[in-house]
């Protein structure tokens, strides 16, 4: 549970950040997490967040495709199943699911084991695509640490160094 958590954190604070043009729409909060389904080295999570878009343009978050690397290993790969839409100038709950991908479960496990999660440890690579009507845009990501970039990530991660 703490690895999904943490994968989790890191999407919210890579999709937070990486919005250069989307850069007034932010997650306020992350009011639940449920993991539906654990299937091999794949977990299916559903992420609740409370959403704060003051822009005039409805955004539709398309596409999460990140690998997550720890010390130069890949740790594990996030992918979005389905689509988030939220409202123009609305605070609102949704539903974010992923399909968490642990790359190598025996490795993975090791570097998490005995010691506590620090969100600055991981970086991520990959890209997420959003959209608003009639635009596109597909934003890389690039080494992006992932614990400075949300606010709140503690009260995810009580076991977070910070």
């Amino acid at each position: 549970m703490r690895l999904a958590k943490l994968v989790i954190a890191m999407l919210i604070a890579l999709t937070v950040a990486s919005c250069s043009s989307y850069k007034d729409i932010t997650i306020e909060k992350v009011s639940n997490v449920n993991v539906k389904e654990i299937n091999g080295s794949s977990i299916i999570v559903d992420l609740n967040l409370q959403v704060n878009n003051p822009t005039g343009s409805r955004v539709k978050l398309n596409e999460v495709n990140l690998d997550i690397i720890k010390k130069d290993a890949k740790f594990a790969h996030i992918s979005s199943v389905g689509k988030v839409v939220v409202p123009a100038r609305s605070v609102s709950e949704r539903t974010l699911t992923l399909e968490v991908r642990i790359t190598n479960i025996l490795s993975s496990g090791m570097m998490l084991l005995g010691k506590k999660l620090n969100p600055d440890d991981f970086t991520a690579n990959g890209y997420i695509k959003v959209s608003s009507f009639p635009f596109s845009k597909k934003i890389k990501v690039e080494n992006q640490k992932v614990g400075s970039l949300v606010k709140g990530l503690e009260t995810l991660m009580p076991g977070a160094k910070r």
